[in-house]
């Protein structure tokens, strides 16, 4: 199995501690000033030509893209050196890549019933959203352990996912005075990007909160949390 990403996310390192083979690829958002869709046409062409290279190489059965910048780069790869394409789309509505993708991809799977009325119909098939089993086997000890955490207060998770939301930062900035005075201690994931400027933001002294860019022990999280706020992404929500 070979991991393909973007050289610039957080997948690399997630997947290398995991001991799999990840090979990064070039990839930019699509905005709509001219110089951001100059850049993201010229990632994207890079990154198709790398991703060619390297399936190439490795002569896989099969490329499943869950979708992102980079996983449009390895599908029109697929697409081209004729290799079975599927897209795993776990969101309510279908992102660009899998939309762009969908007329090439063999099996589309879903995690919800309502984007398959948006998709290519008799590809479309509603196979539910992966869960690794140990996400629901966290343990409060460890979680109270690894972050200092009180048995005796409430605990609430925040967290915007490893790229943060800014918006969550700043809501769970504004109250941290009144949950700490209310006896609930806070364990806060900032997200890597955000991590600094939400640092710079926080009060210097507020008992019971923790801040961290990002949190990888997640079943222990969620297992020690009174109350998750969190966006609502599929994984996350799934």
């Amino acid at each position: 199995m070979l991991f393909l990403g973007s050289d610039t996310g957080p997948e690399r390192a997630l997947v290398e501690a995991a001991g799999w083979r990840f090979v990064g690829l070039a990839a930019a958002p699509v905005k709509r000033s001219p110089q951001a869709l100059a850049r993201a046409a010229g990632s994207a062409m890079t990154g198709v030509a790398r991703a060619t290279r390297i399936l190439r190489s490795f002569r896989p059965n099969a490329v499943v893209v869950t979708g992102g910048y980079a996983g449009v780069a390895a599908g029109l790869a697929a697409v081209a050196l004729g290799i079975p394409l599927v897209l795993e789309e776990p969101n309510a509505v279908p992102g660009r890549a899998t939309r762009l993708l969908a007329p090439f991809a063999r099996v589309i799977t879903t995690a919800l019933v309502g984007p398959r009325t948006r998709l290519p119909k008799g590809k479309t098939v509603r196979a539910g959203f992966p869960i690794r089993p140990e996400t629901t086997q966290g343990s409060v000890d460890v979680a109270r352990e690894r972050w200092n955490l009180s048995p005796d207060r409430l605990t609430l998770l925040v967290t915007g996912g490893s790229q943060g939301a800014r918006t969550l930062n700043q809501a769970t900035l504004a109250g941290l005075s009144l949950w700490s005075n209310a006896g609930i201690q806070v364990l806060h994931g900032a997200g890597k990007a955000l991590h600094e400027e939400t640092v710079a933001a926080a009060p210097s002294e507020v008992e019971g909160y923790r801040l961290l860019p990002y949190i990888e022990a997640m079943a222990d999280a969620y297992a020690v949390a009174d109350l998750v706020v969190c966006r609502g992404g599929a994984s996350t929500l799934c």
